[in-house]
């Protein structure tokens, strides 16, 4: 037998409730709070409040039912607030008060009518809030609507016998109560916003109509209403009903045993059957990374950081990745996974790049022939759609599903790029309902990638965008690498702020393996540069036309200065330095070795630095711990940031002046001959930026957003 009990509570203990506690609990910190409908008092139109509250506690769910100040048995609140505002306080001192004396932490609201508008409010603005039934909730007349009433009405005897009645009676025609009692919505892009932002949240969300109110009036209209809401999906938060022969009140019995069959299949199905997996969660994590050793490309080593300190800090990895990558894209060595890390390969289908690229020489050479001149890679954009290895994607989501079954893991993490790769986590979160992890180490279909994507087919992007919204909105956790992006993802996708961090690319100073003795620096007075040169990005020449300047006023010459380089982009790097006159100054050389790298960048004077915002470079992060200043004609933004605070004698040229690059070139010279140049402050940056600080941040933004969900975390 359940057990009720009453309590009074809030300012003056103003408010009065029930409280239906179940003989046997089934879930732990969650409870059903029942709203006030309309003016009516707790008990809800015919004792409906009542009913579904014991029934509620009969599933094993505590369930309250509370008068809201100025109705029922609680008194009015002092004040000039509005109804909304009142109500909010209400609700959140009720939440206050069952967190204070049960422990209670997780809400479900219930509410029809007004008890959905505020179901509503509160839903978008208190975090612990997990779920809403929301009873004729908001909804717009729409032209179908329209349609739907006149034609039905035009086949009605009493629709004519009531029109011919008012067209001869006399006097002041009698008000019905849809024309008193006025219900009024926020505008419908905003309140289909407020949804979607909810259900990213992860909150359930159950929304039932009936034929009886005013404004809602057939099966289809919420999902015209709403257009961008998934609604009914497997793995959607968002789920919907319609009763067209119920009333608004449900006085019809078999109407509300429909409707309370509907809520507590709902309860089962989205609380109580998921408590019962959430609780089994052990740290099993299934890791989709396609850069992953024996890859050696720097993409592999955030995937290669987490998956090392994730087993050291007692998660369980099981990594998925690529046994045939492009090797157009992808450099194989023969470094191998972390030990102890269960590492999995799948294959792809096809590389379709080379492919593709053949078929579009093919393509240019036969148009020639016709006298069309043919330019850009367009073949590839209709054939490597979200991009060129999404043959990747069959065979590793069967592995995928295969390893979740076979070794019981609880989460998808995935490593993004390639963008494919998001596509393989939500497949295999549709399938499984595991907890979707998304990393994107570069952002991938926003406005600074699409303005650098100029000969690009306008549809292809609205494509790429549409599913990468779709993607990140699968997603309950996004990760990305640095505060600019983070802030471009919430102007793009303003749902996602409430589940998107930012964690930065770091560094393993271990494997960086940094000489200790004290290196001499070159001779000449030396500006280096590694990797890859990023030409399309700001201030891409400046560096050269300094160099120009300083020469032709003699100020540098061969005999003391040079420029070396060290990359892909060699034959680039001498042409514009032919260009500006300089190629005696700058050596350019293909790659060399990565410790040789440590060696050539400690024997320098100043690194030169290049960023494409709103990216931060992995050449920032490794070159602070060098000790060793930099150049860096760079955008203003957060790197800049980064080595204002971190590397005191680096000089920063925020504006396009290649005359204050040569300036800072000058002053560099001359501080270096003084013995001014400051050391920068490693200690700190390594205890800020160390691989293994920032995935236990990692680790810990899992576990408190998931716990906030009502999952709970076993160790292994």
């Amino acid at each position: 037998m359940n057990q009720e009990s009453i309590h009074q509570f809030g300012v003056n203990r103003a408010l009065f409730g029930i409280l239906t506690e179940p003989v046997s609990m089934r879930t732990e910190g969650l409870c059903f709070v029942i709203l006030n409908a309309g003016l009516l008092h707790r008990v809800g139109p015919f004792r409906m409040h009542v009913d579904l509250a014991r029934e509620v506690a009969d599933m094993g769910i505590p369930s309250f039912r509370f008068d809201l100040s100025g109705l029922g048995d609680s008194t009015m609140r002092a004040g000039d607030l509005s109804d909304e505002a009142r109500a909010v306080v209400d609700i959140r001192e009720t939440f206050d008060y069952l967190n204070k004396i049960k422990g209670y932490d997780r809400f479900i609201l219930f509410g029809f009518c007004s008890g959905a508008d505020n179901a509503h409010v509160v839903g978008k603005q208190d975090r612990r809030v997990v779920g809403a039934v929301m009873l004729d909730g908001p909804g717009y007349p729409n032209l179908q609507y329209h349609l739907y009433h006149y034609w039905v009405n035009l086949f009605k005897a009493t629709s004519w016998k009531n029109k011919i009645k008012r067209l001869f009676k006399s006097g002041k025609p009698v008000k019905k109560w849809q024309d008193i009692y006025v219900r009024t919505f926020g505008p419908r892009e905003q309140v289909e916003a407020e949804i979607k932002n909810m259900a990213n949240r992860g909150i359930e969300l159950l929304y039932i109509y009936t034929g009886g109110i005013s404004y809602f009036n057939h099966a289809s209209q919420f999902m015209e209403n709403f257009p961008s809401l998934r609604v009914n999906a497997p793995d959607s938060t968002i789920h919907y009903e319609y009763y067209g022969s119920a009333d608004h009140t449900y006085s019809n019995l078999e109407d509300r045993a429909e409707m309370f069959s509907r809520v507590l299949r709902w309860l089962q199905e989205r609380f109580l059957r998921e408590s019962a997996i959430k609780t089994a969660m052990k740290k099993n994590i299934l890791m989709l990374c396609y850069y992953y050793p024996p890859l050696s490309d720097v993409g592999c080593k955030r995937s290669v950081a987490l998956s090392k300190y994730l087993k050291k800090h007692g998660w369980n990895p099981y990594v998925l990745s690529v046994k045939n990558p492009d090797r157009f894209y992808c450099s194989v060595g023969t470094a191998s996974p972390p030990q102890g890390v269960h590492t999995k390969y799948s294959r792809s289908i096809i590389n379709p790049y080379r492919i593709v690229g053949r078929m579009n020489g093919l393509l240019s050479r036969l148009l020639k022939l016709f006298g069309i001149k043919y330019e850009g890679n367009y073949l590839y954009q209709l054939f490597c759609f979200p991009d060129h290895f999404w043959g990747w994607i069959p065979l590793t989501t069967l592995r995928g599903l295969g390893l979740i079954r076979k070794h019981g893991l609880d989460l998808i993490y995935v490593s993004c790029t390639p963008f494919s790769a998001t596509l393989i986590g939500a497949l295999l979160k549709r399938m499984t309902k595991k907890p979707l992890i998304l990393d994107f180490r570069d952002p991938f279909a926003t406005k600074s990638v699409f303005d650098k994507m100029t000969n690009t087919f306008a549809f292809r992007k609205k494509l790429l965008k549409n599913i990468e919204r779709r993607v990140i909105g699968s997603a309950d956790i996004f990760i990305v690498t640095s505060r600019e992006t983070m802030q471009e993802y919430i102007e793009q996708y303003p749902e996602v702020q409430d589940k998107i961090f930012t964690i930065h690319n770091g560094i393993d100073a271990e494997n960086m393996a940094i000489p200790c003795e004290k290196i001499v620096k070159y001779d000449k007075f030396t500006v280096v540069f590694t990797g890859h040169y990023i030409f399309w990005a700001n201030l891409s020449n400046i560096f050269f036309e300094a160099l120009a300047i300083l020469k032709s006023t003699g100020q540098i010459d061969k005999n003391y200065f040079q420029f070396l380089f060290f990359g892909d982009s060699k034959d680039e790097i001498c042409r514009i330095a032919e260009s500006y006159a300089v190629e005696d100054l700058v050596t350019a050389s293909s790659r060399i070795p990565y410790q040789d790298v440590l060696t050539v960048i400690l024997k320098s004077h100043l690194q030169l630095l290049r960023v494409m915002k709103p990216l931060i470079p992995v050449k920032l992060l490794e070159g602070i711990p060098m000790n060793v200043p930099f150049l860096a004609p760079i955008p203003p933004g957060e790197a800049e940031e980064m080595i204002r605070k971190y590397s005191p004698s680096s000089f920063i040229i925020t504006e396009e002046s290649p005359q204050k690059v040569a300036d800072a070139i000058v002053d560099a010279m001359t501080r270096y001959k003084n013995n001014e140049i400051h050391d920068n402050h490693v200690q700190e940056f390594l205890e800020n930026f160390s691989r293994e600080h920032l995935n236990l941040k990692l680790m810990n933004i899992i576990e408190q957003n998931l716990r906030a969900k009502g999952y709970t975390f076993e160790d292994n």
